[in-house]
């Protein structure tokens, strides 16, 4: 198998949510012939809504928001063809049942599919072959390609050129179970978590004071008015997720139960009538600890994977990951390097010294420069970062400073210019962003160089202020909020 997928060649996608269905259109759009396959009866995922008598209610996602450049641009797409829109909510945190309800801030847009959230899965649907309610127990990877067994239809005739699993860990772990492939393990080590969801038809008066909360104490985590979002209809119907860790203590617990405990917590912090309830479990709605990868593609046997438990578990990280997967799977890429962990690399040490002849070959010497004192300057403080290639050489590294105790700035990120395209730079900073929020940084920021701009506005990273001259050359601030 060659690093890229040759125009024409075949691609089955397994899961039809956000993330396989956007994989779909961005591969089909660079001339692959594409097939999805999903196990439901409709398109979405998570991005789901329930429709009983003179009722919907969005149980899954309740909304996205759009923080990279490119994101919004699809978002742009959706709106102009009415599939989304901006759900102005009167949003609430109540910290404790006896605590007064606070408002959030204002500037964050978020947006919802109308007249549902199924909505933008059906419109990247649309121009797509979707095979519904054919679930894909078995693969073999065969010498022509790969094979997919289907619960009820058995073996299918047709060989596919490479496969991509757009589905949660664990049902991929499943499927991987018997394929020989370095991802395997990988995908095994993530751990993801369920939720409960309760939808609620209360009395049509009941208005607590606010449209959707975050709770931070008790089952309860989201409160959310469905009629409060834009072209929706119907009786007054609510939605309330349970926290993961009460969700993982009842995950076998009987329906009929679940919705007395969650009405139970419901009238300690806001009483309601609730006249008719419904019981969803999401058995994996969310990830323990996110892989802090943007995607994995073996190219040896044409495999991959995207979806929001990699890296970013959202809307948009879905959605991301999709468009990352499809562009190695095109355009080829340099996977082994990919695989390589994230090394920690101390001060003062022969990688330090590394780190420092890369930086000076990539990031001064095509200026006419050397790295200087000013670019040393408390270097012995800041945490350094990098990523090993195949043949024990360093081919990226970047370096953390402190600002605050939650806030870091990158600093000096270079690749070695043979690496230079092929996804390298973006897989280090993930990996990165991760274990900064690990030890509990909120925000980052950086210095980016005019020609990077958009390089960081597909991680996330949102422009701010003017550009200004830095090392002879046209930068610009970027800061990302990462939790």
């Amino acid at each position: 198998m060659q690093d890229k997928i040759e125009a024409g060649a075949s691609v089955a996608i397994i899961g039809a949510g956000i993330a396989g269905l956007t994989c779909a259109v961005q591969l089909q759009a660079k001339g692959l012939d594409v097939q999805v396959f999903d196990k439901s009866a409709g398109v979405g995922g998570r991005m789901s809504t329930r429709r009983g008598p003179s009722w919907q209610c969005d149980h899954g996602a309740q909304y996205f928001t759009a923080q990279s450049a490119a994101f919004r641009e699809e978002l742009l797409r959706w709106e102009a063809a009415g599939v989304a829109g901006l759900w102005t909510a009167r949003m609430h945190v109540i910290d404790s049942p006896e605590s007064p309800w606070r408002e959030t801030g204002a500037s964050t847009k978020r947006y919802v599919g109308v007249p549902s959230m199924t909505a933008p899965a059906q419109f990247l649907a649309a121009s797509l072959p979707v095979q519904l309610e054919s679930h894909v127990d078995i693969l073999k990877r065969e010498p022509e390609g790969w094979r997919l067994h289907i619960t009820g239809q058995g073996w299918q005739d047709r060989l596919y050129d490479a496969l991509v699993l757009a589905l949660p860990a664990p049902q991929a772990k499943e499927l991987l179970s018997q394929i020989s492939s370095p991802l395997r393990e990988l995908v095994a080590s993530v751990r993801m978590r369920p939720t409960w969801a309760l939808m609620m038809r209360c009395d049509e008066s009941f208005d607590p004071g606010f449209d959707a909360a975050f709770v931070n104490s008790g089952p309860i985590r989201w409160l959310a008015r469905n009629l409060s979002k834009p072209q929706r209809q119907g009786h007054n119907m609510w939605l309330l997720h349970a926290t993961p860790k009460w969700s993982e203590a009842h995950l076998e617990t009987h329906r009929n139960e679940i919705i007395e405990m969650l009405i139970e917590a419901l009238q300690i912090i806001c009483p309601a009538l609730v006249r008719e309830s419904e019981a969803h479990r999401w058995r994996y709605a969310d990830t323990e600890q996110l892989l802090g990868r943007q995607y994995l593609w073996d190219a040896e046997i044409g495999l991959g994977l995207c979806g929001d438990w990699l890296n970013e578990a959202k809307v948009e990280g879905a959605w991301r990951s999709a468009v990352f997967l499809a562009e190695v799977m095109a355009s080829g890429s340099l996977n082994k390097c990919l695989d390589a962990e994230l090394i920690s690399i101390k001060y003062s040490t022969s990688l330090y010294k590394s780190a420092l002849e890369l930086r000076n070959e990539v990031l001064r010497k095509p200026l006419g420069r050397s790295l200087d004192l000013v670019d040393l300057e408390g270097e012995s403080e800041q945490q350094h970062f990098g990523i090993i290639g195949q043949e024990n050489a360093l081919i990226a590294c970047v370096s953390a400073k402190e600002i605050s105790g939650k806030h870091c700035k990158l600093r000096q990120m270079a690749v070695a210019e043979k690496f230079q395209g092929k996804g390298i730079g973006a897989e280090l900073v993930s990996r990165v962003e991760r274990e900064l929020i690990a030890q509990g940084v909120r925000e980052i920021s950086l210095h980016a160089r005019e020609s990077a701009i958009r390089f960081y506005e597909k991680l996330g990273y949102v422009c701010a202020g003017e550009l200004f001259d830095e090392v002879g050359i046209s930068h610009i601030k970027m800061h990302k909020i990462v939790r």
